[in-house]
């Protein structure tokens, strides 16, 4: 990740703090995150060293919420994003901020208290419908990334999303990464799996939006939807080049209990740690400064779409480029992938 994305992770990134948002307890969180960076060769992080901070959503260390339903699974979204911030900014510290339950409005006040903890927040959850922007998302002076989400951006269930499409949010697409022999060393196709049932259903696409309650923010500047456009920027989040995780609760045997994982999960961590490895929290207003500096500091996603006429998946909007990819802006994967830290 450090390498496809050109990042300086293990120089940059000292003294910030990044807070991930999540629903319901994870008992071994600071455990299996050791085994993680352990493993990967990274510096550790604990409670003990102060590196990592587990809160409620009061932002208090105790009492943490109980562990979440099996129908409910939320421990193996805490490790998967643990571990994407740990392998973007190692520097870093982190803030799991764990909610009592998976209620919208009890995951907006852990985003709420997460303000008051870290400068850079990471949501890797969303749904629908979509609503009216929120100034929860609005606090001046942080990051707030949120995912797009794993349904595409047609059918039923895909198109416009909350938080991702809110207007001070950075709505993070996700692609598939690969090795290539091309200068960069590596390319980018948008992510779609929906034909891969290898998940026991659809293994998902990345999700994409011409917002229908949103207006454009100021600093958008695509022609074609004039409503919020979504998504801002991507990194790699398919279930076909899957991330590497570490969680001993659910189902193995320490210490055999590393996983692949994707989906705009994994996506959206990346792209706040990305952030906080640049530091330029004064000067972001949403999307803004990314929108701003993109030329020259992404790797622009070109090919591939998040939809599939064969399934019966049409894009929700009349704007071609919200489902396919295009030089330059488009809705699954925004303006790009990192390349380095200068558009963030």
């Amino acid at each position: 990740l450090q390498s496809a994305y050109d990042l300086p992770s293990l120089t940059a990134g000292k003294g910030k703090v990044v807070a991930i948002v999540d629903a319901y307890g994870y008992h071994h969180a600071a455990g299996d995150l050791k085994e993680y960076r352990q493993k990967m060769g990274l510096k550790p992080c604990s409670v003990a060293s102060g590196c990592l901070k587990i809160v409620n959503q009061e932002g208090h260390t105790s009492p943490l919420p109980g562990e979440p339903p099996p129908s409910d699974d939320w421990r193996g979204e805490q490790s998967l994003d643990l571990d994407m911030v740990s392998a973007i900014c190692p520097n870093c510290k982190i803030v799991l901020v764990q909610t009592n339950d998976d209620y919208t409005n009890n995951l907006y006040a852990g985003v709420k208290e997460a303000g008051v903890l870290a400068k850079y927040i990471g949501n890797s959850w969303g749904g629908k419908p979509e609503g009216a922007d929120n100034p929860t998302f609005h606090q001046t002076g942080h990051v707030i990334t949120a995912a797009a989400g794993d349904n595409g951006g047609g059918g039923s269930a895909g198109g416009p999303i909350q938080p991702c499409t809110f207007t001070y949010v950075v709505c993070v697409g996700g692609t598939h990464l690969v090795h290539s022999g091309n200068k960069r060393g590596w390319s980018e196709t948008v992510y779609n799996d929906l034909s891969d049932n290898s998940c026991g259903g659809s293994c998902g696409a990345t999700g994409s939006a011409c917002s229908t309650k949103i207006t454009k923010p100021s600093w958008q500047h695509d022609k074609g939807c004039h409503m919020r456009s979504a998504a801002d920027t991507s990194a790699v989040a398919s279930l076909r080049t899957p991330v590497i995780v570490y969680n001993s609760e659910i189902g193995c045997s320490p210490p055999v209990c590393f996983w692949l994982f994707g989906g705009t999960s994994a996506s959206t961590q990346i792209i706040s740690a990305v952030y906080a490895l640049a530091g330029h929290v004064s000067t972001q207003n949403g999307a803004s400064y990314l929108w701003g500096h993109h030329k020259g500091n992404m790797n622009d996603v070109s090919s591939g779409t998040n939809t599939d006429p064969g399934l019966g998946i049409n894009c929700a909007s009349s704007v071609s480029y919200i489902c396919k990819a295009a030089a330059g802006f488009d809705g699954p994967t925004g303006w790009g992938t990192p390349r380095g830290i200068g558009a963030f």
